[in-house]
């Protein structure tokens, strides 16, 4: 039985305390008569005469109810206080690592199943409309309010004392007790029914009862004082990250204490936590500030929200391994960072310059030579293969990903075309003509060359496309083409919105999906060069081009494309060698004949061209693999045809760029497998315009190194000297602000490429003069209203072979005025070592 009960000191000059009760609503008085009843019926009040009276209200809960509360203010001013400890979470956290299995307990109404002596009774009196009472065990506690402490002051202390006399030989061995919240971890299931066994049979001797419906037993993960604990380490509460998330901009000072309270709390899981809060409290929590939210403060708060939305899962110490203690000191102040060996010990032959980041067969045999435990082949491979920089340097070693995947055939003639530019041929001939327009029939393989200018708008290859295609053939159904300016020009889309042509988009960077132009391109190339003369005048010559093309059979029809087209091939001068055509057949052949003949040339057509993509595929796919990608990966950007870096590092800039996040899969619902992605790029990069689909060519998973490598150094890339100056590598820049000086000036904040996000510095503008790119992105991207900071690096170009077309979405009138500047994309810059200036 329970041989604890709850005692009300007071101090010596205490003064009897009375109090009018507060005025209820109708409901509330409702509640408050049927809670009276309650808890009359069960014993835990009775009527009372005492002197003492304390008012009772009503908080509201989650689910709408009604708590009854008892504003014990007043005595609680008159009460001794019990300086009893209460539990730290963060110690008891601690002694959770490596279990795998947790039940927890929880107490029904705990401060309930405690008595209040009998001599103290009388002081926990209350008065309502309905009559004055006290209460005979100990009132309402800090279990049924959770998020602010009322009641009793001293009942948390009596609680706590309750519970730790009831477990004190077998605390933090297996179980945490926190008030009324009890949690039994344990590594084996063996184990844990054992310890849940010894935990249930205390409780039933010292006749405390649990509530069922919120216990939960033998879990992996479990939810406990805030947080869920699991075998891989400690998450933050999803429920309070989706507040966090949600919350507005705070409009006060009071309202940006409460924001800051709740992520205080989760402060151990955001790196740079102090950098972060630092920007809202110096400025508007100083005593009688006047309250001015500058975007400077949007930034930050935008910045922290976004930072507790990506926080990691924290991997608990193992205490029953030996730490590393890593210290920095200065002239005032000393740092210590406590790691385990085993990340120090591979990190030491892995990541540092002199390891070179060899693979995983060198840095284990590397490892091994000094150090040995369980499971370390695994360890060093899962370590390699997570690390960050070898993902966006290494090479790929496998087979490109993608089956091959041919474009739907057309049901006919003309009803899709592909389009495509030659050129800028230089010098242009006599004409003025330095490129040719190529357009293809993708059912009878028929092309049309054009000479042009270069330089014409798309409202010219409008005209031509008219005069040449349109004239003869009709208007197709679809139109593919690679993403040249003029065919996503906002007249080119409007005009064949019109005219009810879909327009088909290659992939960024991926011109195989227009694959059937591709090899015309380099066909009509080869002819020319043979019949074009010393003069250069290719434009004469286009026209026999075209119709040598045109004769020739296709390999994917099994018949030439004027056959396949007109169903007969047009005379050309060499017919005249044959004396069968001295003279021809005058006998018009009947109609029926006609039809027929025509309509088994098209299904000959159809049937050479599918037979043909069935062998095709089944050949390219012989040095190809099926991709691994879904919606939802993080993925890297093949980045080898980028400037990233300054010309004197291209040998050496990373092949990759990211991680970035798979939104959706873009293609024809008739594919097989979609190989087309659009990823969530960085938002400088959407806005300049930059396309968000790629070919999983491009693609490469992104292994995100899990927390138990959280102790994974820095590389801390050394100076470069660039004009005879050291300078360091800019990754990007994510704050901005105006100084107070006189006259005043503008500084960003940078941060540097192979630095922590706390060793970010505030920087003038002048030092950034190589970092002009990432310097306008910023402030583009603010403007526009865009948080993230920018990302140094831009989308890549391209591997091969004829893919799945991406249909482009329609674009808002908005989009359509926009034009991308590809000279405002930022680059990974340099700048003087002002990095020591903070």
């Amino acid at each position: 039985m329970r041989d604890v009960e709850h005692s009300i000191h007071l101090v010596p000059d205490y003064h009897v305390h009375h109090q009018a009760p507060y005025r209820l609503s109708i409901p509330e008085a409702t509640e408050l008569k049927r809670q009276l009843e309650e808890l009359l019926r069960l014993g835990f009040i009775k009527p009372s005469n005492s002197p003492w009276v304390t008012p009772v209200l009503f908080a509201r809960k989650a689910d709408g109810t009604l708590r009854l509360c008892i504003d014990y203010r007043g005595l609680n001013r008159y009460t001794v206080k019990n300086s009893y400890p209460m539990p730290r979470s963060d110690e008891l956290f601690d002694r959770l690592a490596g279990n795998h299995f947790f039940t927890k307990i929880d107490l029904r109404s705990g401060y309930h199943q405690i008595c209040v002596a009998g001599a103290d009774q009388p002081k926990t009196a209350f008065r309502s409309r309905f009559g004055h009472y006290e209460f005979t065990v100990m009132p309402f506690g800090h279990y049924e309010f959770t998020v602010m402490p009322f009641g009793l002051t001293n009942a948390p202390a009596t609680f706590q004392r309750a519970m730790n006399d009831i477990f004190r030989d077998i605390l933090e061995q297996y179980v945490l007790v926190y008030l009324d919240d009890i949690l039994v971890f344990s590594r084996t299931l063996e184990e844990h029914l054992r310890h849940l066994r010894d935990v249930l049979d205390r409780l039933r001797r010292h006749s405390f009862y649990a509530k069922l419906s919120k216990c939960h037993f033998a879990q992996h993960k479990m939810e406990f004082l805030g947080h869920y604990v699991s075998d891989q380490g400690l998450h933050m509460d999803d429920a309070k990250i989706t507040a966090i998330a949600e919350w507005p901009a705070p409009t006060s000072a009071k309202q940006l204490r409460s924001s800051l309270g709740l992520t205080s709390y989760y402060s151990n899981f955001i790196r740079g936590y102090a950098r972060y809060s630092y920007v809202l409290t110096s400025t508007l929590l100083r005593k009688n500030p006047p309250w001015a939210w500058t975007p400077l403060h949007e930034d930050a708060f935008r910045a922290l929200k976004k930072a507790v939305i990506c926080a990691p899962v924290l991997h608990l110490p193992d205490f029953d391994c030996p730490f590393i203690l890593t210290t920095d000191a200065s002239d005032f102040t000393v740092g210590a960072v406590l790691s385990q060996l085993r990340v120090r010990a591979v990190a030491e032959f892995h990541d540092q310059a002199a390891a070179g980041h060899m693979g995983f067969h060198k840095t284990l045999a590397r490892v091994s030579r000094l150090y040995v435990w369980p499971k370390r082949k695994d360890f060093v491979k899962d370590y390699v293969a997570e690390c960050p920089t070898c993902q966006e340097v290494n090479s790929a070693n496998h087979l490109p990903y993608g089956l091959l995947q041919p474009l739907p055939i057309p049901e006919g003639r003309w009803q899709s075309i592909s389009m495509d530019f030659i050129g800028p041929l230089r010098p242009a001939t006599p004409r003025g003509h330095d490129a040719i327009l190529v357009v293809v029939d993708r059912f009878t393989k028929r092309a049309r060359f054009v000479p042009c200018r270069y330089a014409i708008s798309a409202r010219e290859v409008a005209d031509i496309v008219f005069d040449r295609v349109v004239r003869d053939h009709g208007l197709p159904l679809s139109i593919i083409s690679d993403r040249d300016l003029r065919f996503t020009s906002r007249f080119w889309r409007r005009l064949h919105e019109v005219y009810d042509t879909q327009l088909r988009f290659s992939s960024s960077y991926h011109p195989q999906t227009d694959g059937q132009t591709e090899i015309t391109n380099r066909t009509l190339g080869d002819i020319l060069r043979k019949i074009v003369h010393d003069d250069q005048q290719w434009d004469l010559h286009l026209a026999h081009a075209e119709i040598a093309y045109n004769h020739v059979v296709s390999p994917a029809t099994g018949m030439s494309p004027y056959y396949c087209d007109l169903g007969y091939h047009p005379r050309v001068p060499a017919d005249f060698l044959r004396p069968s055509q001295m003279h021809p057949d005058t006998s018009c052949p009947a109609l029926d004949d006609w039809v027929a003949h025509m309509t088994s040339i098209m299904k000959t057509a159809h049937e050479h061209i599918a037979a043909f993509q069935t062998r095709m595929a089944a050949r390219a796919n012989r040095s190809r693999m099926d991709h691994p990608f879904k919606v939802g990966d993080d993925v890297l950007i093949d980045a080898r045809h980028l400037q990233l870096e300054a010309d004197t590092l291209r040998k050496f800039q990373r092949r990759f760029f990211g991680p970035c996040r798979i939104l959706q899969a873009v293609g024809s619902d008739t594919a097989s497998s979609l190989v087309n992605f659009r990823v969530k790029l960085p938002d400088y990069l959407r806005q300049a315009r930059v396309h968000d689909v790629y070919h999983v060519s491009l693609l490469r998973p992104y292994r995100r190194p899990p927390e138990c490598f959280a102790g994974r150094p820095y590389e801390r890339p050394p100076p470069i000297m660039v004009d005879g100056h050291e300078e360091f590598l800019v990754s990007d820049i994510i704050g901005r602000r105006v100084t107070d000086d006189n006259p005043p000036h503008v500084e960003y904040l940078v941060r540097w490429k192979g630095y922590p996000d706390e060793e970010a510095t505030w920087e003038p503008l002048e030092h950034l003069e190589h970092a002009r790119m990432l310097e306008r992105a910023y402030d583009r991207a603010r403007r526009a209203g865009f948080t993230a900071p920018p990302q140094p690096t831009d989308p890549p170009p391209s591997p091969p072979a004829e893919e799945t077309a991406e249909v482009e979405p329609p674009r808002s009138e908005a989009d359509l005025q926009q034009q991308p500047d590809a000279s405002e994309r930022p680059q990974r810059t340099r700048r003087r070592p002002a990095r020591y200036d903070d």
